[in-house]
C-alpha cells in the first residue's frame, strides 16, 4: 500500500477518490498531483464535494452531464473550467471511473484530472492564427495562392483571380505554368523544382504572367515552401504583387532617356553607347569595320519659317522614315537634335559601303514629301567617316563626322564628303569664327 501510495503521488495528473455512498459524494483521497494543480492541500479538500472547484464560467451543461453519469454510476470524460485556490482559471480534462465491489455494488469513484490549460491556450492560439490567416488570405489586396508541389492551384484568393482575369473555379483547374509568360518559364521551373525537392525554402523574383485575355502583367512573386513535421515538402504558398504600372513607367522613362520624342529614333545618349560598342569591336577584331554618316538637312530653317513648325516636325519624321528605309536592321539612325541626324553603319565589309548608302539617301530625297497638303523638297549634306582604331571615344568620331558634313555644306550642300584630316583644323577654325 505504501508503494501504491508513493506511485500515485508521483503521477503529475491529479488523482481523486470520492465515496458515492455518502451524501454529496465527498472526497476521501487526493494525490500530490491534485494538490499541485488546484493549490488546495489534502486536509483542506477532504470531505468536500469537488464542485467547489467550479465557478460561474464553468459550462453548466457539461456539469449536468457529469452529474448524471455519477448518479448512474457510469464512467464519464469531459473538459471543464475549474479554479485554483488563488482564483486562477484552468482547463481540466476530467475522467471518472466507477469502482465496484465483488458483488457489483458501487463503492467509489476515481477521478483523473489533467491540467490542459497550456494545450488549450495553444489550440486557441492556433485556431486564432488559422482564422487570421484565412481572413488575411481571402481579403488580402495582393494575390495569394496555395499550390501543390507540382504547381496545381489548390486555393487562391479573389485578388489573384482578379489580376489574372479568371474566376475561382477556372483558376483551380490551372497550373502555375499555364499563366506564366513563356520567356520566364524556364527560370520559374528551376526555382519551383528546388522548392519541390526541398533544396530551397523560398524564392522571390520578378516575372510576367499572362491573363485570361492574353495580356502581359508584371509581378513580384514570392513563393514559400510549407513542410510537414518531418521536414518533407508539403505545398507552396505564393504571393503576387502587380507591378505593371511601375514597370511601364520605368520603360517609358528609359525610352524617354534613350529615344527622341519626335521621331522615336535613338537620341545622342543611345548613339553614344552604340558608337562606343562599335569602337571597342573595331579595336578588338582586325576585320571589324564601321562607318558614320553625319546628316544635316539643307535649308530646313526656311521650311520652319515659311511653312511653320508643325510642317517642320512632320518633315523630320518623314525624313527619318525615308532614311531608315535605306538602312539595314543592324544599322542605327539617330537624331542628335534639330535637323541633325547620324547613321552608324555597323560591321560593314567594304569601305565603299558608306558612300553607297549616302548616295542612296540623296537619291530617295529627290522625291518630294507631301505634308499637310503641301509638297516639300529637302536634301541633306552628309559627312562620311570611316572608323579608325586611333579614336579614343565617340565624341571624337562625331566631331570628325561633323567636320566632313560641314565640308559638304561649304562645297555647295546636297552632297557627301569623306572626312579629310588635312582640312580638319581649317574647318574647325572656320566654324569657331562663325
Amino acid at each position: 500500500m505504501n508503494l501504491l501510495h508513493r506511485s500515485i503521488d508521483a503521477i503529475a495528473q491529479g488523482v481523486v477518490i470520492t465515496d458515492p455512498r455518502q451524501e454529496h459524494n465527498p472526497v476521501i483521497y487526493v494525490n500530490q498531483g491534485f494538490e499541485n494543480i488546484t493549490g488546495y492541500t489534502q486536509a483542506a479538500i477532504m470531505g468536500k464535494n469537488c464542485k467547489f472547484l467550479q465557478g460561474r464560467e464553468t459550462d453548466q451543461y457539461n456539469i449536468e452531464l457529469l452529474r448524471q453519469s455519477i448518479l448512474r454510476g457510469q464512467p464519464h470524460q469531459t473538459i471543464i473550467q475549474n479554479f485554483r485556490k488563488n482564483g486562477e482559471l484552468f482547463w481540466n480534462e476530467l475522467q471518472i471511473f466507477p469502482v465496484r465491489d465483488s458483488h457489483g455494488y458501487l463503492t467509489h469513484f476515481i477521478g483523473i484530472q489533467t491540467d490542459i490549460t497550456e494545450q488549450k491556450a495553444a489550440a486557441d492560439r492556433l485556431h486564432k492564427t488559422e482564422d487570421q490567416f484565412r481572413s488575411t488570405f481571402e481579403l488580402a489586396p495582393i494575390g495569394m495562392a496555395i499550390t501543390n508541389l507540382a504547381g496545381d492551384y489548390i486555393k487562391v484568393n479573389q485578388s489573384w483571380c482578379s489580376m489574372l482575369g479568371y474566376d475561382l473555379p477556372e483558376m483551380l483547374t490551372l497550373n502555375y505554368t499555364d499563366v506564366t509568360h513563356a520567356e520566364d518559364l524556364p527560370e520559374d521551373l528551376g526555382f519551383n523544382k528546388d522548392l519541390a525537392t526541398g533544396k530551397r525554402n523560398e524564392f522571390q523574383r520578378e516575372k510576367r504572367y499572362l491573363t485570361k485575355e492574353g495580356k502581359v502583367i508584371f509581378a513580384i512573386i514570392q513563393a514559400v515552401l510549407v513542410q510537414q513535421a518531418d521536414g518533407q515538402p508539403l505545398h507552396v504558398i505564393r504571393q503576387m504583387v502587380d507591378i505593371s504600372d511601375r514597370k511601364n513607367m520605368e520603360q517609358r522613362l528609359v525610352h524617354d532617356a534613350l529615344y527622341d520624342n519626335l521621331t522615336g529614333l535613338p537620341n545622342r545618349v543611345l548613339l553614344h553607347e552604340r558608337l562606343l560598342q562599335s569602337l571597342k569591336h573595331h579595336q578588338r577584331y582586325a576585320n571589324y569595320e564601321f562607318a558614320v554618316l553625319f546628316l544635316d538637312l539643307d535649308h530646313f530653317k526656311w521650311v520652319n519659317d515659311s511653312l511653320g513648325h508643325h510642317v517642320g516636325d512632320l518633315l523630320l519624321k518623314a525624313f527619318a522614315k525615308r532614311v531608315q528605309d535605306c538602312l539595314r536592321d543592324t544599322d542605327t539612325l539617330a537624331r542628335l537634335g534639330g535637323d541633325e541626324f547620324v547613321v552608324l553603319l555597323d560591321e560593314i565589309h567594304r569601305k565603299t559601303y558608306a558612300l553607297q548608302i549616302s548616295e542612296r539617301i540623296h537619291e530617295v530625297l529627290q522625291e518630294p514629301f507631301h505634308l499637310a497638303d503641301k509638297e516639300v523638297f529637302i536634301d541633306v549634306s552628309i559627312g562620311i567617316l570611316q572608323g579608325k582604331k586611333d579614336y579614343e571615344n565617340p565624341e571624337a568620331i562625331l566631331r570628325d563626322a561633323d567636320v566632313a558634313m560641314y565640308q559638304a555644306k561649304s562645297l555647295g550642300r546636297s552632297r557627301s564628303e569623306v572626312f579629310d584630316t588635312s582640312l580638319q583644323e581649317q574647318i574647325l577654325q572656320r566654324r569657331h569664327l562663325e
